[in-house]
């Protein structure tokens, strides 16, 4: 009751004090005899007044007051405005909200620019965002008319509901979704999404797909540890995000697998000389050197696969993955038709094999001195009776690099392979970096080296120097050493004098069909060259 009073004090001084002068000037008149009595003028305009007051005003005083009592123990900021737009009422929930900035004039102004943006005043509800103390803030607003009894308009008021958190975890999901967690990157569905709509906004652009590889990336995890492979991983990311322009777009695929979208003028190929020599400083070791590939595929149709334009830029690294030398491969026609014609070759395995046309041929390996035919290495043809499919394009064999993947099941293997009874055999010793180091935790009985080792270089007679040390190494570890690939008299007098156990090459024999060898070795158990 006392608040109700409280409330219409103000209105009710003003009636009496309206009483109170026409009863003065009504007496006044009297006094000096007027010759016109104005008293029932009086009376009625305060009648009048009384009654718009009472039935049609709402003074903006009881509005506000109504309005705190209202709106205070709300969570949401509350901004109220009367009919002209002033800003009456602020509850203790805006400061939270907007700060130092959230005042009465700043509100005014706000309204002043959203009434001249709507035109018509209605009640409506969007989303929106605020820097409050260098931060951003999303908010849920709700803009709503306030009316009296009779449907006139009073009033309006704003709400806003912070939803700032949820917007926040929201975009840390999405972000997670489609950035890799170890590099901070894209993934591959972002990447793929990414490139897809670049190509499509600008397909008069030309642009080079690029991606990156790691040479023997699960040896770095083997031998160095995980910790050492994650750093290698977020080091090319690194330099991808330092260098890539406003137009470029990266991900990380899997694992090793890295790839970039750029212009073609964005491309240098110098600075992936610089990336690999950047992460050699990541890895200091004597048995492993880090080497990284670089495949280029330029875009000529944007309209194809995003991921067949991956597929390309990483045939072209195969066309260098045993190369130390080489950085960077461009993806060429050859290289598609090569690869389809694998993809067919493989198609066909089944058929083949039921059709019986995978024939096992033997090459002789000859024993130093005597030339005695001591066994053969056992290799695959493919007669396929169209494709006439060369011999060495199909092998079947165990080789150091293979070894050194997932080292601790391979050793693992070999071993039991041995207690069976199997003599291990490494093929192509000294391909990788790694060699010495693994003849330090595993038995084996034989090393296979290749006489192309010394045919690939100029420097024949350091590459002779390493030769006979591997071979009186092995002599000293109790190897037998076999060398693949002898064609002539001199190599065969050479490695005689190093210290080689066996030969095998076009010198004694190419491979020949299991009756041919029976036919000329079982009989005849000393080779001739050819």
């Amino acid at each position: 009751m006392f608040a109700t009073i409280a409330l219409y004090r103000g209105r009710y001084l003003r009636i009496v004090w309206s009483v109170l002068a026409i009863i003065v000037i009504s007496s006044l008149g009297r006094i000096f005899a007027l010759p016109m009595d104005i008293t029932s003028i009086l009376y009625a305009v305060l009648a009048i007044l009384c009654v718009y007051f009472s039935y049609f005003y709402v003074s903006r005083g009881i509005v506000a007051k109504v309005l705190s009592l209202l709106i205070e123990d709300t969570q949401q900021g509350i901004v109220c405005f009367d009919k002209d737009g002033r800003c009456i009422q602020l509850n203790s929930a805006y400061a939270s909200l907007f700060g130092e900035r959230g005042t009465k004039e700043y509100f005014e102004q706000y309204f002043e620019e959203w009434r001249r943006q709507r035109g018509e005043l209605r009640e409506e509800f969007w989303r929106e965002a605020h820097e409050v103390d260098g931060e951003m803030h999303y908010y849920d607003v709700h803009f709503n008319i306030l009316q009296d009894d009779k449907g006139s308009f009073v009033g309006s008021f704003f709400s806003f509901m912070d939803r700032t958190e949820s917007v926040m975890e929201y975009e840390q999901k999405r972000y997670e979704a489609s950035h890799d967690e170890l590099t901070d990157i894209y993934n591959r569905k972002r990447f793929f999404q990414e490139v897809e709509g670049k190509l499509k906004e600008e397909p008069e652009v030309q642009r080079v797909m690029v991606c990156i590889d790691v040479k023997d990336f699960s040896v770095v995890n083997s031998l160095f540890g995980e910790k050492t492979g994650n750093q290698i991983l977020q080091r090319i990311a690194g330099l991808m995000r330092r260098d890539a322009s406003e137009n470029t777009i990266y991900g990380r695929l899997e694992s090793d697998y890295f790839a970039m979208c750029m212009r073609e003028e964005d491309f240098v190929e110098a600075d992936y000389t610089e990336y690999l020599e950047d992460l050699k400083r990541i890895v200091h070791s004597s048995v492993y050197r880090m080497h990284a590939h670089v495949g280029v595929y330029r875009i000529i149709d944007p309209s194809i696969n995003i991921s067949v334009m991956c597929d390309r830029a990483f045939a072209a690294i195969e066309s260098i993955k045993d190369s130390y030398q080489h950085i960077v491969a461009y993806y060429t026609e050859d290289m598609g038709n090569s690869e389809q014609r694998e993809k067919v070759m493989i198609g066909e395995f089944d058929r083949a094999l039921a059709a019986g046309e995978f024939q096992m041929f033997l090459q002789p390996q000859i024993s130093v001195g005597d030339y005695r035919v001591l066994g053969a290495e056992a290799l695959v043809r493919w007669e396929h009776p169209v494709r006439g499919i060369d011999p060495g394009n199909l092998k079947l064999e165990i080789t150091e690099t293979a070894l050194m993947e997932e080292i601790s099941k391979q050793f693992s293997l070999l071993e039991k392979l041995r207690k069976y009874g199997f003599q291990v055999e490494i093929d192509d010793f000294g391909s990788g970096y790694s060699s010495l180091n693994m003849l330090q935790d595993i038995e084996v009985d034989v090393l296979k080296l290749d006489m192309g080792f010394l045919r690939k270089t100029t420097h024949g007679k350091r590459s002779k120097t390493i030769m006979n040390a591997v071979i009186e190494m092995s002599k000293n570890l109790g190897l037998t050493v076999v060398t693949e690939g002898v064609e002539t008299k001199e190599q065969v007098d050479y490695l005689t004098w190093a210290g080689c156990d066996i030969f095998q090459g076009y010198y004694f024999s190419k491979p020949i069909p299991v009756k041919q060898f029976e036919a000329k070795y079982l009989t005849n158990r000393y080779a001739e060259s050819v």
